[in-house]
């Protein structure tokens, strides 16, 4: 795994958590539907049918995909923690505060210029420089 690809494991997990919590909105919104009666007739009925309340099956895939997404919230600390300390081994600030701004806080090119008072290409170039130094000295 390259600089960039460790790096970018972070926006991925975050929009797979987001994505996530969508899903469970849905499923929240499900569990407090009650569906309609059905006034037809009923053919050829299954002795073993489901007896459940119908709302019952999103309450538990809910469940299930809470306790999933705190694994998931969980992980994704570990990953950010050690994402930090890998950063903090380079030596110039610039460096990590591109890099900071880009993969933690979702900073564009031209927002982070703006922030560290310097061209679009020259935070562009430092960032390659930043990354080149983690594939070289820090990720093994």
């Amino acid at each position: 795994m390259d600089a960039k690809e460790y790096l970018s494991q972070i926006r991925k997990l975050e929009h797979k958590i987001y994505y996530m919590k969508l899903r469970y909105e849905e499923y929240e919104k499900m569990s407090l539907t009650i569906p309609g009666p059905t006034y037809g007739e009923k053919i050829g009925t299954n002795p073993n049918r489901n007896t459940d309340a119908p709302f019952l099956k999103w309450l538990y895939k809910k469940d299930e995909l809470e306790r999933d997404i705190i694994a998931l919230e969980e992980k994704l600390k570990i990953i950010k923690t050690d994402v930090i300390l890998k950063i903090e081994k380079i030596d110039n600030e610039s460096y990590k505060t591109i890099l900071i701004k880009r993969y933690f806080e979702r900073k564009t090119w031209d927002e982070i210029a703006t922030i560290i008072f310097v061209s679009r290409s020259t935070v562009k170039r430092w960032h390659e420089e930043a990354i080149n130094i983690l594939n070289k000295k820090v990720i093994v």
